[in-house]
């Protein structure tokens, strides 16, 4: 696991830092939990999520390996299954109204750095 930066190619926007969940586990567990501290994941090599037993809705974007955004939901609540053919990675975090990637922009996701320069 680790923390990658999350920015819009396209207007320069820092969507935020985000925990990389690699295994199967992780990727299943998600953001499953209390809301108090959940923080924004990164669902590695994941083509469709659930919000089976969420506690609290969440901030969804499906992703292809090139950055591509392929499909959007805001505060989607419990419930629901979301996916999409040719997505690589799920960005998840609680929702929020604060600024998230929309459909068919272009993300950029670098590692995190302690005092390493923010996205270009």
């Amino acid at each position: 696991m680790g923390e990658v930066r999350v920015c819009s190619e396209r207007e320069g926007l820092v969507y935020g830092s985000f925990q990389v969940l690699e295994g199967w586990w992780p990727r299943l567990r998600g953001l499953l939990g209390p809301f108090e501290g959940a923080r924004p994941v990164l669902l590695a090599r994941c083509r469709s999520i659930h919000t089976f037993g969420m506690a609290f809705p969440i901030d969804v974007a499906l992703v292809r390996a090139d950055g591509l955004v392929v499909r959007v939901a805001r505060a989607l609540p419990a419930w629901r299954v979301l996916g999409r053919r040719g997505t690589a990675y799920v960005l998840e975090r609680p929702a929020s109204v604060l600024p998230w990637p929309s459909p068919d922009e272009r993300i950029v996701t670098e590692r995190v750095k302690v005092g390493g320069p923010e996205c270009k």
